[in-house]
């Protein structure tokens, strides 16, 4: 009887290894924040703790590739993507950058990201208090300088980035 459920749990497993989420990263995606107003230090925070969920630049781990975790992780970094995208910066208006900038100051200083997931299979990604403290000097004031751009200087700022 125990056999029995056993090769049942086998050949379901094996079975799930089969239905894969599509994982979408984008060669060409560039830099996350372009045309942010972001030093050097912030880029790189942003690339090593938030780029696999925020951006087109995910870098896929092998456990990603494995059913049923294949499906969590490809989950969460679409829900990551579709919140905030950092490769399309340049794309969201101005009142979409400034809601995720009082958004980053906001995780960064309640500590709500990376989470804590996350952080379990990429160690590397934990924030030390002096990134947090970098985060949210940045976002603050990034959101300053947006709140003072006027509506038509930004619009036209944001067409001639974007070519158009």
């Amino acid at each position: 009887m125990y056999w029995k459920a056993a090769w049942l749990v086998v050949l379901v497993f094996a079975s799930a290894q089969f239905v894969q989420p599509v994982s979408v990263s984008r060669t060409n995606a560039g830099q996350v924040l372009a045309g942010a107003n972001a030093p050097d230090t912030v880029l790189r925070i942003v690339e090593r703790s938030c780029r696999d969920c925020h951006s087109w630049n995910t870098v896929w781990p092998w456990y990603s590739r494995i059913s049923p975790i294949s499906w969590i992780v490809a989950r969460d970094v679409e829900r990551g993507r579709n919140f905030l995208n950092f490769s399309e910066w340049r794309k969201y208006s101005r009142g979409q950058r400034l809601a995720f900038v009082a958004a980053m100051a906001s995780s960064a200083n309640q500590n709500r990201m990376p989470p804590a997931p996350y952080l379990l299979m990429h160690p590397g990604a934990r924030l030390s208090e002096e990134e947090r403290q970098s985060l949210k000097s940045w976002s603050r004031s990034e959101f300053r300088r947006l709140s003072t751009l006027r509506s038509s200087r930004f619009s036209a700022a944001n067409r001639s980035a974007n070519g158009s």
